[in-house]
């Protein structure tokens, strides 16, 4: 099966909507992440196994959403050699802005020694770098001295978020993504990413076991990291070289 837009959007109009009020009552802050890569040629089976146990945010009518990202380093790239090198309680800084209604986040992920990921985000304006606001805002939840953060990276994709409050999951599903560092670009549209977010693993729910069925399996995946390996020349990628392998295995 190849991938086609035309069927997505049509399997998408099978789900119940949701509002994006009504997700964020499911906010999930501090949660268990299971991420899964696969072919985009899978995305069409996978969401008409669960077309009816799952509802899909839609807003002004639009059920797949573009989604652009900046992340921010410091000069010696602290956020992403901690990635690479497996630390725990590590960190990503990234201001996202959300296309259909135009509104910037910046936002703190953390992972912590328990595999926990917890995310803090507050309210931006379309900025390139990061002003005294919202270091100050940074400070507070990371241990941080001195305002050396520079964009890195920057990425751009398309989402779709599924939810059930009766699981208590939210589930987003990238693809078309778009890799940038400095002046050279990536496109990876032939993967789609699935990241299961719960309060605790559903390794039981409906969509754990549609990727089952599929033989799609859970992986590490950093959209940021592995923009940087692709892209940043001379830096250290051995520990994403199994990811990158499976991307263009993929292919």
């Amino acid at each position: 099966m190849s991938f086609n837009e035309g069927e997505i959007q049509k399997i998408l109009q099978k789900f119940e909507s949701i509002s994006l009020n009504e997700l964020n009552q499911l906010k999930l802050m501090k949660r268990q992440d299971t991420k899964h890569v696969f072919s985009i040629n899978k995305l069409e089976a996978l969401l008409d196994k669960v077309s009816d146990e799952y509802k899909v945010l839609e807003i002004e009518n639009k059920r797949v959403l573009l989604y652009n990202t900046d992340y921010f380093d410091t000069p010696n790239l602290t956020t992403y050699i901690e990635h690479h090198n497996k630390r725990l309680n590590r960190y990503k800084i990234r201001l996202r802005r959300y296309a259909i209604n135009n509104e910037y986040f910046l936002e703190i992920k953390m992972k912590n020694n328990k595999g926990q990921t917890v995310k803090k985000r507050i309210a931006s304006d379309a900025i390139d770098s990061i002003n005294n606001e919202s270091f100050e805002f940074i400070k507070q939840h990371i241990n941080i001295s001195e305002n050396n953060l520079k964009k890195s990276s920057s990425n751009s994709f398309n989402r779709i978020t599924l939810a059930s409050f009766k699981t208590k999951e939210r589930i987003t599903i990238d693809y078309n993504l778009n890799l940038h560092v400095n002046h050279k670009s990536k496109q990876l549209n032939h993967i789609a990413i699935a990241e299961l977010k719960s309060e605790r693993e559903k390794a039981g729910s409906s969509f754990a076991n549609a990727l089952k069925e599929l033989k799609i399996y859970s992986r590490g995946f950093s959209k940021y990291c592995i923009g940087m390996a692709l892209l940043q020349p001379n830096i250290k990628k051995n520990s994403f070289k199994e990811d990158l392998m499976f991307i263009n295995k993929l292919q």
